[in-house]
């Protein structure tokens, strides 16, 4: 085996950027693609570096699965017994997890997650934290706490809930079931269902149309829906106030009125 190719079996977080979008990869094809503890924190670290890119210059965030057999298969199970031992190990497990998908969740762009293949337990993690949700045919969809023994953490029932509801949310947790990919659509846990090798351009087109519209309307989009859905956070109400505010002065608002007027197509900066 090549160093190159040990480097790419190697289980590891992925960042690259391009036009705009950052796409985060998560790999470890000897296990379809299970996180373990290590790749959260570099999750937790990459999304953190990319806070502070300007709305002009960050358009959105694709997270997904090396290849096309998994998104995510789940938490690697083989780290179990040593980091979530004793009464600290799953404290600290927990909230590298949680760190990882409050920081996506928190993200002042759209997340997108592209979903081939499985998407169990630490996948339907990462995946809810997303703001949008693309499955391939093939995908199947998961949380088999119950039948390991552990509970799921809060916030990640929460977002569960947010998604599909109350009652679904409880039969997917207690039973611990799968579903395939039109089921997860019935459920409105997948925003849409694409032929395996579809996929990926339906996700490009929808990346096109994030560009080519302002950054700071959809930004203020994301945190108006996040304040619809929590109306008790106050700053969640108070930052979706901030956010629509700042579009009604902006360059870009301007620029809407004048391609609107002028009957061409707006070119929007972010400011």
């Amino acid at each position: 085996m090549t160093d190159q190719t040990q480097a790419a079996d190697t289980p590891a977080v992925t960042l690259s950027l391009d036009r705009g979008v950052a796409v985060l990869e998560i790999r470890n094809p000897a296990k379809r693609n299970a996180v373990s503890y290590g790749m959260w924190v570099a999750m937790a670290e990459h999304l953190a570096g990319l806070r502070d890119m300007k709305p002009g210059e960050l358009h959105a965030v694709v997270v997904r699965g090396h290849g096309e057999r998994a998104f995510v298969s789940g938490a690697d199970l083989s780290e179990f017994n040593e980091a979530r031992s004793g009464t600290e190990g799953p404290k600290r497990y927990d909230a590298a997890v949680e760190a990882a998908s409050a920081a996506l969740e928190a993200m002042p762009v759209p997340t997108i997650a592209l979903i081939h293949g499985a998407c169990i337990g630490a996948g339907m993690g990462v995946a809810l934290a997303c703001d949008l949700r693309y499955a391939d045919e093939r995908a199947t969809f998961g949380i088999p706490a119950a039948r390991l023994g552990i509970g799921y953490h809060e916030t990640g029932v929460r977002r569960l809930v947010d998604a599909i509801g109350a009652a679904p949310a409880r039969e997917l947790l207690m039973t611990a079931k799968r579903y395939d990919a039109a089921a997860a659509k019935a459920m409105g846990l997948v925003n849409a269902v694409l032929p395996v090798d579809a996929l990926d351009g339906h996700v490009e087109a929808i990346l096109d149309t994030l560009r080519e519209n302002a950054p700071l309307s959809i930004r203020a989009s994301k945190c108006s829906v996040r304040a619809a859905t929590r109306p008790e956070d106050a700053a969640a109400v108070t930052a979706a106030r901030t956010a629509i505010a700042a579009c009604n002065g902006s360059a870009d608002y301007a620029e809407g009125l004048a391609a609107l007027t002028e009957r061409r197509a707006p070119a929007f900066t972010g400011n």
